[in-house]
Protein backbone atom coordinates (compact mmCIF):
# COMPACT_ATOMS: atom_id res chain seq x y z
CA UNK A 1 0.00 0.00 0.00
CA UNK A 2 1.25 3.52 -0.83
CA UNK A 3 1.65 6.06 1.92
CA UNK A 4 -0.63 9.12 1.91
CA UNK A 5 2.26 11.44 1.99
CA UNK A 6 5.07 11.72 -0.51
CA UNK A 7 8.57 10.90 0.36
CA UNK A 8 11.51 13.03 -0.59
CA UNK A 9 12.20 11.01 -3.68
CA UNK A 10 8.61 11.03 -5.01
CA UNK A 11 8.11 14.74 -4.20
CA UNK A 12 11.26 15.71 -6.07
CA UNK A 13 10.12 13.65 -9.05
CA UNK A 14 6.71 15.30 -9.09
CA UNK A 15 8.21 18.74 -8.77
CA UNK A 16 10.65 17.92 -11.60
CA UNK A 17 7.81 16.82 -13.88
CA UNK A 18 5.78 19.95 -13.06
CA UNK A 19 8.79 22.17 -13.79
CA UNK A 20 9.46 20.23 -16.96
CA UNK A 21 5.85 20.68 -18.14
CA UNK A 22 5.97 24.38 -17.24
CA UNK A 23 9.27 24.96 -19.06
CA UNK A 24 7.98 23.11 -22.13
CA UNK A 25 4.88 25.30 -22.10
CA UNK A 26 7.04 28.45 -21.80
CA UNK A 27 9.34 27.34 -24.62
CA UNK A 28 6.34 26.59 -26.87
CA UNK A 29 4.77 29.98 -26.04
CA UNK A 30 8.06 31.75 -26.80
CA UNK A 31 8.32 29.88 -30.12
CA UNK A 32 4.76 30.97 -31.04
CA UNK A 33 5.57 34.59 -30.16
CA UNK A 34 8.75 34.43 -32.26
CA UNK A 35 6.83 33.00 -35.23
CA UNK A 36 4.18 35.71 -34.91
CA UNK A 37 6.86 38.39 -34.65
CA UNK A 38 8.62 37.13 -37.78
CA UNK A 39 5.30 36.84 -39.64
CA UNK A 40 4.58 40.47 -38.69
CA UNK A 41 8.03 41.66 -39.78
CA UNK A 42 7.74 39.80 -43.11
CA UNK A 43 4.19 41.11 -43.62
CA UNK A 44 5.26 44.71 -42.99
CA UNK A 45 8.26 44.26 -45.30
CA UNK A 46 6.04 42.88 -48.09
CA UNK A 47 3.57 45.75 -47.71
CA UNK A 48 6.46 48.25 -47.82
CA UNK A 49 7.92 46.62 -50.96
CA UNK A 50 4.50 46.55 -52.66
CA UNK A 51 3.93 50.21 -51.76
CA UNK A 52 7.38 51.12 -53.17
CA UNK A 53 6.70 49.20 -56.40
CA UNK A 54 3.39 51.00 -56.92
CA UNK A 55 4.88 54.47 -56.46
CA UNK A 56 5.58 56.28 -59.72
CA UNK A 57 9.21 56.69 -60.69
CA UNK A 58 10.47 60.25 -60.61
CA UNK A 59 11.43 60.27 -64.31
CA UNK A 60 8.89 60.65 -67.08
CA UNK A 61 8.63 58.22 -69.97
CA UNK A 62 7.58 59.34 -73.43
CA UNK A 63 5.19 56.59 -74.48
CA UNK A 64 3.20 55.48 -77.49
CA UNK A 65 0.19 53.50 -76.28
CA UNK A 66 -2.86 51.93 -77.88
CA UNK A 67 -5.90 54.04 -77.02
CA UNK A 68 -8.22 51.03 -76.73
CA UNK A 69 -6.13 48.93 -74.35
CA UNK A 70 -3.51 51.29 -72.89
CA UNK A 71 -0.82 48.81 -73.98
CA UNK A 72 2.57 50.52 -74.17
CA UNK A 73 4.04 49.95 -77.66
CA UNK A 74 7.12 52.14 -77.28
CA UNK A 75 8.71 54.04 -74.41
CA UNK A 76 11.83 56.07 -73.65
CA UNK A 77 12.97 58.23 -70.73
CA UNK A 78 12.23 61.91 -71.19
CA UNK A 79 13.08 64.99 -69.15
CA UNK A 80 10.86 68.07 -68.97
CA UNK A 81 11.95 70.48 -71.70
CA UNK A 82 13.01 67.76 -74.16
CA UNK A 83 11.55 67.99 -77.66
CA UNK A 84 10.25 65.34 -80.04
CA UNK A 85 9.11 65.62 -83.65
CA UNK A 86 6.10 64.09 -85.35
CA UNK A 87 6.49 64.06 -89.15
CA UNK A 88 3.77 62.92 -91.52
CA UNK A 89 2.24 63.46 -94.93
CA UNK A 90 -1.13 65.18 -94.79
CA UNK A 91 -3.78 62.84 -96.18
CA UNK A 92 -5.69 65.50 -98.18
CA UNK A 93 -3.00 67.99 -99.19
CA UNK A 94 -0.37 65.24 -99.58
CA UNK A 95 2.21 67.67 -98.26
CA UNK A 96 4.73 67.06 -95.48
CA UNK A 97 3.93 68.32 -91.98
CA UNK A 98 6.48 68.61 -89.17
CA UNK A 99 5.19 69.25 -85.66
CA UNK A 100 7.52 69.80 -82.72
CA UNK A 101 6.39 69.06 -79.18
CA UNK A 102 7.99 69.56 -75.80
CA UNK A 103 7.35 67.77 -72.52
CA UNK A 104 6.33 70.30 -69.88
CA UNK A 105 7.35 70.28 -66.22
CA UNK A 106 4.14 68.49 -65.28
CA UNK A 107 4.48 65.89 -68.07
CA UNK A 108 1.98 67.66 -70.31
CA UNK A 109 2.79 67.67 -74.02
CA UNK A 110 3.10 71.16 -75.47
CA UNK A 111 3.13 72.09 -79.18
CA UNK A 112 6.09 74.40 -79.83
CA UNK A 113 6.50 74.60 -83.61
CA UNK A 114 4.71 73.60 -86.79
CA UNK A 115 6.01 73.46 -90.35
CA UNK A 116 3.79 72.90 -93.40
CA UNK A 117 4.24 73.35 -97.13
CA UNK A 118 0.64 74.32 -97.75
CA UNK A 119 -2.53 75.53 -96.07
CA UNK A 120 -5.79 73.63 -96.34
CA UNK A 121 -8.16 71.25 -94.60
CA UNK A 122 -6.73 70.14 -91.28
CA UNK A 123 -3.64 72.30 -91.59
CA UNK A 124 -2.84 75.43 -89.59
CA UNK A 125 -4.66 78.46 -90.92
CA UNK A 126 -4.27 81.04 -88.15
CA UNK A 127 -1.23 83.13 -87.42
CA UNK A 128 0.16 82.02 -84.06
CA UNK A 129 3.51 82.71 -82.49
CA UNK A 130 6.22 83.79 -84.90
CA UNK A 131 5.27 83.00 -88.50
CA UNK A 132 7.76 82.95 -91.35
CA UNK A 133 8.56 81.25 -94.63
CA UNK A 134 11.76 79.23 -94.37
CA UNK A 135 13.13 76.47 -96.60
CA UNK A 136 9.86 76.12 -98.48
CA UNK A 137 7.85 75.67 -95.28
CA UNK A 138 5.38 77.92 -93.52
CA UNK A 139 6.88 77.91 -90.05
CA UNK A 140 5.11 78.84 -86.83
CA UNK A 141 7.50 79.04 -83.86
CA UNK A 142 6.99 79.87 -80.20
CA UNK A 143 3.52 78.35 -80.08
CA UNK A 144 3.52 76.96 -76.55
CA UNK A 145 0.09 75.32 -76.91
CA UNK A 146 -0.59 72.62 -74.28
CA UNK A 147 -2.20 69.56 -75.86
CA UNK A 148 -2.03 67.18 -72.89
CA UNK A 149 -1.81 63.93 -74.82
CA UNK A 150 -1.31 63.65 -78.55
CA UNK A 151 -3.82 61.43 -80.38
CA UNK A 152 -2.78 60.07 -83.78
CA UNK A 153 -4.11 57.44 -86.15
CA UNK A 154 -1.36 56.80 -88.70
CA UNK A 155 -2.03 55.23 -92.05
CA UNK A 156 0.24 52.70 -93.70
CA UNK A 157 -0.11 54.63 -97.00
CA UNK A 158 2.21 57.53 -96.15
CA UNK A 159 5.26 58.08 -94.00
CA UNK A 160 4.41 58.95 -90.39
CA UNK A 161 7.20 59.04 -87.82
CA UNK A 162 8.00 60.12 -84.30
CA UNK A 163 11.60 61.21 -83.81
CA UNK A 164 13.18 61.49 -80.37
CA UNK A 165 16.84 61.44 -79.26
CA UNK A 166 18.02 60.20 -82.65
CA UNK A 167 15.48 57.33 -82.71
CA UNK A 168 12.83 57.21 -85.43
CA UNK A 169 9.65 55.27 -84.70
CA UNK A 170 7.80 54.44 -87.95
CA UNK A 171 4.16 54.87 -87.02
CA UNK A 172 3.02 53.84 -90.52
CA UNK A 173 4.30 50.30 -89.87
CA UNK A 174 3.15 47.50 -87.60
CA UNK A 175 2.22 47.56 -84.71
CA UNK A 176 1.32 51.25 -85.00
CA UNK A 177 -0.35 51.66 -88.42
CA UNK A 178 -4.13 51.98 -88.51
CA UNK A 179 -4.35 52.10 -84.72
CA UNK A 180 -5.67 54.92 -82.56
CA UNK A 181 -2.50 55.84 -80.65
CA UNK A 182 -1.79 58.18 -77.77
CA UNK A 183 1.60 59.83 -77.36
CA UNK A 184 2.03 60.87 -73.74
CA UNK A 185 4.59 61.55 -71.05
CA UNK A 186 3.88 59.54 -67.95
CA UNK A 187 5.49 58.49 -64.69
CA UNK A 188 4.90 54.74 -64.72
CA UNK A 189 4.83 52.69 -61.50
CA UNK A 190 8.25 51.32 -60.49
CA UNK A 191 7.26 47.71 -61.21
CA UNK A 192 6.44 48.64 -64.80
CA UNK A 193 9.68 50.59 -65.22
CA UNK A 194 11.70 47.73 -63.71
CA UNK A 195 10.15 45.27 -66.15
CA UNK A 196 10.95 47.54 -69.07
CA UNK A 197 7.33 48.41 -69.82
CA UNK A 198 7.58 51.99 -68.63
Amino acid sequence: MRPLWLGKKEGALLRGNALSDYSQHMVAAAARRTKLLWAGVIGIALVAILWWLLLPVSAYHLQIVRADSGKVLWSDNVQPGEVFLVRYVHSVELSPVLEFFMVGDDGEIVATESRTRSFGAGLPHEKKGITELAGGYYVMRGLHEPVGELHVQPSYLHSHTLQFKGVTVHLNESPYAREHLIVRAQQPPRWQALLGGG
